[in-house]
């Protein structure tokens, strides 16, 4: 299990135009002295039209998106990565086993692994390997 990964939690927001995206930085810039929450901007941003910002939270971690990487990762700080799209990153995740649903897959290959190999010790135990040589021979030609 690997823990030692920093991760955070944050949001990608995705805005409609340039002018939305404007639009959401200056709210952005005055979230913390106004106390707007994630909701209010999306709220103020969509008031005439539900399509012009849509927020996905997102957990983030190191390695699993070039931009995001290269961003500052501290609590409450957001970027602009293209045209149309902000990285908001939120607070840190502190360090901790995941949960199963995220390993759910490692630990299935893994067991399944772990199976294969136990049942060929076992059967080579119980059966003794020959080797035909003459109709390998022929097989090779």
């Amino acid at each position: 299990m690997d823990k030692s990964i920093k991760r955070y939690c944050g949001f990608e927001k995705i805005c409609l135009n340039e002018k939305v995206l404007q639009k959401t930085l200056k709210l952005l810039s005055k979230k913390s002295k106004k106390n707007f929450s994630t909701k209010d901007i999306l709220y103020k941003i969509n008031k005439k039209n539900k399509e012009n910002l849509k927020i996905e939270e997102k957990i983030y971690k190191k390695g699993d998106d070039v931009f995001v990487d290269k961003m500052k990762w501290k609590d409450n700080f957001f970027q602009k990565k293209d045209d149309k799209t902000i990285i908001e990153v939120k607070k840190f995740i502190p360090e901790k086993p995941k949960k199963f649903a995220e390993v759910k897959g490692t630990v299935t290959a893994n067991y399944q692994n772990f199976l294969e190999e136990k049942w060929i010790k076992d059967m080579r135990k119980k059966y003794k390997i020959t080797i035909n040589k003459s109709l390998l021979s022929k097989i090779k030609n």
